[in-house]
């Protein structure tokens, strides 16, 4: 599948987060080996995703910012998480997914929201399920509220 530069980094940082989730490695030596095994390696066969044009100095921002903020990435999610979702509970790819979504509507103000939410609900449709794609798109609309409550700045 052909997606754009910021979205394949996108999807490397939900990658690359996961494997820090399951590892917990360094994160200098996870980002190398991701950027040498998936960021720099065609996909085999049954991959649809290819990673090599991500922009990689935003994966490298993404991955970076959610691992150094990720407790008060945590506390700005959790209050929005209805039963039977917490956040140890859900889905490795659906945490990152919102932490990612939520790190970008912080600390990336010059990109729209729209835009920022669209990108991950596709992303939990492609890493997650399509039904799953709703309840991302309402958590992250809380967050919206809060982190850029004025429409202009959305």
């Amino acid at each position: 599948m052909k997606i754009s530069r910021r979205t394949a980094a996108r999807y490397g940082a939900i990658q690359a987060l996961h494997q820090l989730d399951l590892r917990g490695e360094n994160i200098k030596i996870l980002m190398h080996e991701f950027e040498e095994h998936f960021l720099n390696t065609k996909p085999e066969d049954g991959e649809d995703t290819d990673l090599r044009h991500a922009d990689r100095a935003l994966f490298e921002t993404l991955v970076e910012g959610v691992a150094g903020e990720i407790e008060d990435l945590k506390g700005l999610v959790e209050p929005h998480l209805v039963a039977p979702w917490t956040f140890d509970r859900m889905d490795p790819n659906l945490r990152w997914i919102l932490l990612l979504a939520t790190y970008e509507l912080l600390r990336m103000q010059e990109l729209h929201s729209s835009i920022i939410i669209n990108e991950y609900i596709n992303a939990t449709k492609a890493f997650a399920s399509p039904k799953e794609a709703p309840f991302v798109n309402n958590v992250l609309d809380k967050i919206l509220k809060i982190l850029r409550p004025v429409v202009g700045e959305q």
